[in-house]
């Protein structure tokens, strides 16, 4: 709320700005004037400054509220939610995501399986003769 009026006030006081200069194009401005517009001048800056600022704050509070990390990251047995207003074949185009064909872990298209199949099945095998 406070952004928004901030920025109501700056839009006024740029337009007064240039109400203050019009009279540059024929002459110059009196001492009264000047400093009139001066004034405004650095009323206009410390305006946009607290803009900036509070526009800032909100950008960082917006990036704390964000979920961290990666959806598929330890997740390998969900897909990320679909969002309404997309196609299927939109979010196709965007992210790939494929099922590793030995466990069913999904994966993001180019990544491999963080899982040594060969590896887990030599340590199954060894662990049936053992029991054996």
């Amino acid at each position: 709320m406070l952004i928004k009026k901030l920025r109501e006030d700056h839009k006024k006081a740029v337009a007064e700005l240039r109400k203050l200069a019009e009279p540059l194009k024929e002459r110059e401005l009196t001492a009264e004037e000047r400093e009139k517009y001066d004034a405004l001048k650095a009323e206009i800056d410390n305006l946009a400054s607290r803009i900036r600022d509070l526009a800032d704050l909100e950008a960082r509070e917006l990036h704390l509220s964000a979920p961290a990390g990666d959806g598929l990251i330890g997740r390998e047995d969900t897909l990320p939610p679909k969002k309404d207003d997309e196609d299927e074949e939109d979010r196709e185009e965007e992210e790939e995501v494929k099922k590793c064909p030995e466990c069913g872990a999904l994966l993001r298209s180019g990544h491999r399986c963080a899982k040594d199949h060969a590896e887990m099945r030599a340590l199954a095998l060894q662990a049936w003769f053992r029991a054996a």
